[in-house]
């Protein structure tokens, strides 16, 4: 155990535990792993797995964003 649920709840945070899904044949993640050796962009001369257009985390970006939005 981590410990991190409960130093959110004391200090009034919010968790966000993002999960990758398996996937086969492209891009190949049999494992469901996040992407941190560029499976995402396979074949690519210039992967981007760790910048900001990653789609792993262009998805963590909208989480938060949504996350962030007003509640109705």
């Amino acid at each position: 155990m981590t410990g991190y649920n409960r130093m959110a709840e004391a200090n009034d945070l919010i968790m966000l535990y993002p999960q990758a899904q398996l996937s086969q044949p492209v891009p190949y993640n049999s494992k469901g792993c996040w992407d941190f050796w560029g499976y995402s962009s396979p074949g690519s001369a210039a992967p981007d797995y760790f910048t900001r257009n990653a789609p792993q985390l262009r998805a963590i970006r909208r989480m938060i964003a949504r996350l962030a939005e007003p509640r109705s």
